[in-house]
């Protein structure tokens, strides 16, 4: 979909059998990948800071009075609030350079949707996995999120190298960042159960959870063993 010189967009559309249908506007900073939008007038009171906050936030409420991940998908709550996580939903994602179309649970639906606004809030722990949106994959395997996981955090890392300072190759401060967004994530579980939403909006949040779970316990166990063998070409001593 078209953008401003300063921004580029995801749009997400939910079509259900029933005829009804609902679209999400993601507006990102071309840039930064950064959620740009317009302040929530009365935000709800389950956005508070310090409602079920995070027991790693490094946000305090005298300077921070919302939670950036609950201002971000009030709508996204509000709208999903009676939906169970089985019905069936046609999910069109347009961005600028693809569209995606598939038939899915609302889970999987909203999962997808939550994520961007969770990672593209100005939450500064989930923001570190901002550089992801850049090659955004609506529904991925869990092989293909940990591929791109992996490979964002090493970028990192070599930007961290050529700026002189200290890179960490062995991958250990990414357990830690995993470790760190499992802990949002359960917390902001905690926040929405608390507003007695049905299951659909829980269950894409324990999925996320389950997804982190995973990739740490991948990192930890298996070393990357499994895709080791395609890269074969750069390790093989061969001449050409």
């Amino acid at each position: 979909m078209s953008s401003d010189g300063g921004t580029t967009a995801f749009r997400y559309k939910f079509s259900f059998d029933n005829g009804t249908s609902k679209e999400f506007v993601l507006n990102l900073d071309r840039k930064t990948f950064r959620l740009v939008a317009d302040p929530l007038q009365s935000p709800p009171d389950w956005t508070l800071l310090d409602c079920n906050k995070c027991p790693n936030c490094p946000l305090n409420s005298p300077k921070t009075t919302y939670c950036p991940v609950a201002l971000s998908v009030v709508d996204v709550v509000g709208f999903f609030k009676d939906a169970v996580s089985y019905e069936k939903t046609y999910v069109m994602i347009e961005s600028e350079t693809r569209t995606y179309i598939a038939k899915v649970s609302v889970q999987e639906g909203i999962k997808s949707l939550v994520s961007i606004y969770m990672v593209a809030s100005d939450c500064p722990i989930l923001s570190r996995l901002r550089p992801m949106l850049r090659a955004h994959l609506p529904f991925p395997t869990m092989e293909e999120s940990i591929y791109r996981l992996v490979s964002m955090y090493l970028l990192a890392q070599y930007f961290l190298f050529r700026e002189g300072k200290k890179a960490d190759w062995e991958l250990k401060d990414l357990l830690a960042i995993c470790g760190d967004v499992q802990t949002v994530n359960r917390s902001f579980f905690k926040r929405l159960r608390g507003e007695k939403v049905k299951d659909a909006s829980l269950n894409a949040l324990v999925a996320l959870d389950s997804f982190v779970a995973y990739a740490a316990s991948f990192l930890e166990d298996n070393s990357l063993k499994d895709v080791k063998t395609l890269f074969g070409p750069y390790l093989d001593d061969f001449r050409v």
